[in-house]
């Protein structure tokens, strides 16, 4: 028990100065302690949008010093009633009624202090802290300073807790060194100020840029809100010389709402929303955008394979020999293959994709649709073999028109390989790609059967 006025909790300052400045070394190294945690905390905000904390965070910091700075008015103001005549007799004897009495303000100061109901004190939501103190105030009947050391080793404790908290809920114990620092065995061993600082040191270079340092550190300047407001304005919505008119609109419209002390919360919550939209419209456009360059190119291709093929005809045209026969072998006319004849329509359309089987021409319709079985025979075998599915018929009987040849070879100059349908084709690709392609068969975008089309300035006679 300590009653007399030289053994009270908070002793004159002429007598015992020591345990004024102790107190006062408690209070500073544990405010700084929290100011190093808010402004950890916020700084791991900025760089990884956990924007539901920031603003709860922040006020825990103000909170903190607020109590702090009643409580220092509390005991200023016990200690100078206590010299002052109005505190009554003081009898130097255990049972003296002024110490009790100044024991016991000074005890409600520190209840205030440790368990002021403020919805925004860092130990709020900690209902473990609340319990362990409530129950350590109701053992004390007459207060001494070991009450004091044993309330202050409890709200260590807590803050320690308080500080692991955080950095496993902003995932910085992905880190080896700070997870090895906020490990049990060693967080344990270490004092609070101790671990708070270590974990600010190693989670400096999570820091984004030094600007968002420099706004840590100014919040914790001010309390006031129009002057936060500023801070905030002056990193999220400063307009630069290069920005486009529609960066400047969007930076104008939050910093309005920063200068009407809209939360930081709610702001960035809003500014990334917007963000998120605006940069989906950009993308849809891009899309939008690629989409038709490649319609583009594909109709550009397209042109350019159709030139191709004509200026193929005409070469080969231009060396076809002075005249051939008609392929009727029974007939004897010539023909000049640079004029205007009837010519087989699929073998032409081969030609011009690097066939090596030629051209067949023919005199008369008559002389064309008598050789069409035994040329359709011969000429349009399927590339399958016998394992074509029409085997062993060339295809299927007079019809072409889902026929047509294997586009990967002729992208890879393997060869002109004809199948006489789009199932064979689909049939037989796995044997057909084992042999010929030279890349990944596999793949479904090389495995394309381009179908026969007649050449535009061919007229088809039924």
């Amino acid at each position: 028990m300590f009653m007399s006025n030289e053994s009270s909790i908070l002793q004159d300052p002429h007598h015992d100065q020591p345990t004024i400045t102790e107190l006062e070394h408690q209070f500073q190294t544990q405010e700084n302690s929290v100011k190093k945690i808010t402004d950890q905390i916020t700084t791991q905000e900025l760089s990884q949008n956990l924007i539901k904390t920031h603003d709860q965070r922040l006020a825990h910091a103000d909170a903190f010093r607020a109590a702090k700075k009643n409580l220092q008015n509390s005991l200023k103001f016990i200690h100078e009633k206590s010299l002052s005549s109005s505190s009554g007799y003081h009898w130097g004897q255990l049972s003296c009624q002024s110490c009790a009495a100044k024991n016991q303000m000074i005890l409600n100061a520190y209840k205030e202090y440790f368990l002021a109901p403020e919805p925004s004190a860092w130990y709020a939501e900690l209902s473990e802290y609340r319990d362990e103190m409530n129950a350590r105030f109701q053992d004390i009947k007459s207060p001494t300073k070991q009450d004091l050391k044993d309330l202050h080793a409890i709200s260590r404790k807590m803050l320690r807790k308080y500080v692991l908290n955080y950095v496993r809920d902003l995932n910085l114990s992905n880190d080896t060194e700070i997870s090895n620092a906020i490990s049990s065995d060693m967080a344990q061993e270490i004092s609070v100020e101790q671990l708070i600082q270590k974990i600010y040191d190693l989670s400096e270079p999570y820091f984004p840029n030094p600007d968002a340092k420099k706004l840590i550190m100014d919040l914790q300047a001010t309390d006031i809100s129009a002057e936060r407001a500023s801070l905030y304005i002056k990193y999220y919505c400063m307009i630069l010389p290069d920005d486009a008119s529609q960066q400047k609109n969007f930076k104008a419209k939050y910093a309005r709402m920063f200068e009407n002390q809209v939360s930081h919360d709610e702001v960035l919550t809003a500014m990334r929303k917007e963000a998120h939209h605006l940069n989906s419209q950009k993308l849809n456009a891009l899309h939008k955008e690629l989409s038709e360059l490649q319609l583009a190119q594909s109709a550009h291709l397209k042109n350019k394979a159709r030139k191709a093929e004509k200026d193929q005809r005409i070469q080969n045209r231009e060396l076809s020999p002075e005249s051939v026969h008609c392929n009727l072998k029974r007939c004897a006319i010539k023909l000049n293959p640079k004029e205007e004849n009837l010519e087989c329509a699929l073998c032409d359309w081969l030609n011009t994709k690097g066939s090596s089987k030629g051209r067949f021409f023919y005199c008369t319709a008559e002389h064309a649709e008598e050789d069409f079985d035994n040329h359709d025979r011969n000429e349009h075998q399927c590339a399958a073999g016998d394992r074509c599915l029409y085997y062993p018929q060339a295809g299927s009987p007079g019809d072409t028109s889902a026929s047509g040849i294997c586009a990967s070879c002729v992208q890879s100059r393997e060869g002109t390989y004809y199948f006489c349908s789009e199932d064979c084709y689909r049939h037989n690709i796995d044997w057909h790609a084992n042999r010929y392609h030279i890349f990944d068969y596999q793949r479904e975008d090389t495995n394309v059967l381009e179908y026969f089309r007649p050449l535009d300035n061919m007229k088809i006679i039924p």
